[in-house]
């Protein structure tokens, strides 16, 4: 049975996913993990988590220009981890950080992922950061994207060719599975609550609508947790709609298809995305999306068929957008299906999974190769 060990954090739903999947293809999946679990996820599923108690006391987040060398000083774990587990295949998610760890362990293959901020942000900060990226980039044996949009970054960087994978949507987990309140129009979304995912300006918009709308029963249900959410909670206190708006908090992935299930717009309205997961998971729940044209999410809507791509950072733009919807239920309807069909074709996850698949028979015959 061929190995494959992964680097990334073992709390992150996508890491999760990654792991859940390769192991479902009958690869030995490991992952080594800086951050304590807040769950044993992995051991039902026979996926090891290879770090000592030295590492699952800290649950560690580096911060600032400088604290990137810290992952330094954890490389000769990672040495030992792969010495004990003698992995076929690593494969490091986040550049600019696990990806630090690969790029100094000297193991081959090494299959590097990006995930969005490590390409778009970390390598504009100085030359000394490009020069970093350029780096772990030279040391990789094959890199992968999630979008398009963020293979051209990386192109920015780099001349070596680049795969991208998409983070599809597991279409048997996600799918319309509940009536929704017909009573009451719902707008949702669910994100970090960040100031780059545009949240203000949904929560304004949805105040317009709500004026727009007298006679009309509206939620505005923001899901999840972050930096920004007593801004927005007392945002919506200003506003005068605190009745109108629920914030869930941040829930387990097991629950967010039952999340999507209860909202009839999906709204992502980001200043910047690198693709767009969580638009994905709404089309195959069946609901129709509104999102901002920027970074991928062009990429995952179609334009008046699964959903509207409209400017960035305009309120009254996206009020009248919304109103399209609630003016046309047949068009929701008809948005909402097309979505399901848009995820089945081009953004199924056992269909990512296979494309993954391939990619690991490709190199795990080259497992003693050294840059």
């Amino acid at each position: 049975m061929k190995k494959v060990l992964l680097l990334g954090n073992v709390n992150s739903s996508h890491i999760q996913k990654w792991a859940i999947g390769i192991a479902s293809l009958g690869y030995r999946t490991a992952i080594f993990s800086l951050s304590a679990p807040y769950s044993d996820w992995y051991s039902e599923l026979n996926i090891s988590l290879l770090n000592n108690d030295l590492f699952l006391k800290n649950d560690i987040y580096f911060k600032g220009d400088f604290s990137k060398l810290e992952y330094l000083k954890f490389n000769k774990y990672l040495k030992t981890a792969i010495e004990s587990f003698s992995p076929d295949i690593i494969h490091a998610h986040y550049a600019t950080s696990y990806g630090i760890l690969g790029a100094l362990s000297g193991k081959h293959p090494f299959i590097l992922s990006f995930w969005g901020t490590d390409v778009f942000d970390f390598p504009k900060r100085s030359f000394i950061h490009r020069l970093f990226i350029k780096f772990i980039i030279k040391k990789a044996d094959h890199l992968l994207s999630a979008s398009e949009v963020m293979k051209k970054e990386i192109h920015k960087y780099t001349e070596k060719s680049i795969e991208v994978v998409p983070l599809g949507i597991d279409t048997d987990t996600y799918f319309n599975f509940k009536k929704r309140d017909n009573d009451t129009f719902t707008i949702g979304i669910i994100k970090s609550l960040e100031t780059y995912y545009g949240i203000e300006n949904l929560i304004r918009a949805f105040e317009i609508i709500v004026k727009q709308y007298p006679n009309k029963k509206f939620r505005l249900l923001i899901v999840g947790d972050g930096s920004k959410r007593e801004d927005y909670k007392n945002l919506v206190k200003q506003l005068k709609i605190e009745i109108l708006v629920e914030f869930p908090g941040k829930v387990n992935q097991d629950v967010v298809p039952t999340f999507h299930n209860r909202i009839d717009l999906f709204v992502c309205p980001s200043l910047i995305e690198s693709f767009g997961v969580s638009v994905l998971e709404a089309s195959a729940c069946e609901v129709p999306v509104i999102v901002s044209n920027v970074g991928g999410l062009p990429e995952v809507v179609r334009h008046n068929e699964t959903g509207l791509i409209l400017p960035i950072n305009d309120a009254e733009n996206l009020a009248k957008a919304i109103s399209f919807f609630i003016d046309n239920p047949v068009k929701l309807s008809e948005f909402g299906k097309n979505g399901r069909r848009f995820v089945e074709e081009k953004f199924n996850w056992k269909n990512n999974l296979q494309q993954i698949d391939s990619i690991y028979k490709r190199f795990y015959t080259s497992s003693k190769k050294v840059l």
